[in-house]
């Protein structure tokens, strides 16, 4: 068989099932006896704002939603418990042991996501007669040869354009903001293809991605906000509230510190973040640029509270989850919350155990790479602490 030219018609014939099986499932569900539990990302925030659109013009409902972070379930638990819902939607996000209460008093769950590896989530569709599981990745092929490049494609498919192929059929227009979430969730070829008049440029969806993530990096409760603006079409109210917090001024002062203040340990660099930024997503770009400018393979993120968050990244040809995994394994009495990509991954853990993991992991990863530098714990903290960026 001749491979094709074009990406998204490849994926567009062999995603056709899922859309059909999707719009179906829409169709059939009640949006005022609806809750969503959405991802606050570039994947979540643009799914959530497609199935809003979609309800609205065939019910006339906006079904009630709420934001859910793998790394922080219980505000949407919490909230689900005054609620006297019995369909529910988990809209780019697969659930995991937060299931059972969220879904506790649910006659019909649907479960709309793209990650690999899932087959827990498989086998809690096969045993619970509630679930309907929809991934994409069921339906298109790991590897997609293109006519005349050398390389398959293997980025995988985003359920915001099983989503945006719903939509069609429901002869809703939510292109625009369909395509926003496929290029700032990484998805560039897949958006460079697909013909828009009305498509935002390269540069003005960058600008777009940069409000959306500082304004819910720096709260989770800001998303209804967020998710109310993308609905409507508009981010202006997304503009005002980031002026009127002056994020912009609260991130910089937050990087200028982090930079000054950063431990360098072989060729990892870990960054302390100290602001009121509840996620440290929105440092992410600006710190890195920093790591390479210091020819750092890895640097290291760490969002400072009563239970520090880390976020890895790596040029190396390394597993961050892997090693992470290898690395909880030590600590048996805590708990394994941890994940991940190949090139990047993090984790969270209470203060007194999160910087014996963290030099665990940082020394595992100096020995995996043939670097003989080491850390332990009580240094590391107290570096940081001390507000010094020496060489150790």
């Amino acid at each position: 068989m001749q491979p094709d030219n074009r990406l998204v018609s490849i994926i567009d014939r062999a995603i056709k099932p899922m859309v059909y099986s999707i719009s179906h499932y829409i169709a059939e569900t009640d949006a005022k006896n609806l809750a969503c539990f959405y991802d606050p990302d570039w994947g979540g925030f643009p799914s959530q704002a497609i199935m809003n659109r979609i309800f609205e013009k065939t019910q006339e409902v906006i079904p009630q939603s709420h934001w859910i972070a793998y790394d922080n379930v219980r505000p949407a638990v919490d909230w689900m418990k005054k609620k006297k819902l019995e369909n529910i939607f988990f809209v780019d996000y697969e659930p995991h042991d937060e299931f059972k209460e969220i879904c506790k008093n649910a006659a019909r769950i649907g479960i709309f996501g793209h990650h690999a590896g899932r087959d827990d989530t498989k086998k809690l569709e096969s045993d619970d007669p509630r679930v309907t599981y929809f991934n994409p990745r069921f339906f298109v092929p790991e590897k997609i040869r293109l006519r005349g490049e050398k390389e398959p494609y293997g980025r995988g498919i985003p359920i915001t354009y099983a989503l945006m192929k719903a939509a069609e059929r429901f002869d809703v227009n939510v292109q625009r903001l369909g395509l926003l979430g496929l290029i700032n969730y990484g998805y560039y070829k897949l958006w460079k293809e697909i013909p828009d008049r009305n498509r935002c440029s390269s540069s003005e969806s960058s600008k777009i991605r940069n409000q959306v993530t500082i304004l819910s990096s720096y709260k989770l409760d800001r998303s209804d906000l967020i998710l109310d603006c993308l609905t409507k079409g508009s981010i202006s109210g997304i503009r005002k509230e980031i002026g009127k917090q002056k994020l912009y001024r609260q991130k910089y002062l937050a990087i200028t510190e982090a930079i000054d203040t950063a431990v360098k340990v072989g060729d990892v660099k870990v960054f302390l973040i100290n602001s009121p930024f509840q996620i440290i997503k929105t440092f992410v770009s600006d710190l890195e640029r920093n790591s390479s400018r210091s020819h750092c393979k890895t640097y290291i993120c760490i969002n400072h509270g009563k239970n520090p968050k880390a976020s890895i990244r790596t040029k190396r040809d390394i597993s961050v989850p892997e090693l992470l995994k290898v690395t909880f394994e030590h600590f048996p009495k805590v708990e394994k919350n941890y994940g991940g990509h190949p090139k990047a991954g993090g984790f969270t853990a209470a203060h007194v155990p999160f910087y014996y993991i963290l030099s665990a992991f940082i020394n595992r990863y100096l020995e995996a790479t043939g670097q003989e530098e080491s850390i332990d714990p009580e240094m590391l903290e107290m570096k940081l602490a001390n507000h010094t960026s020496k060489t150790l």
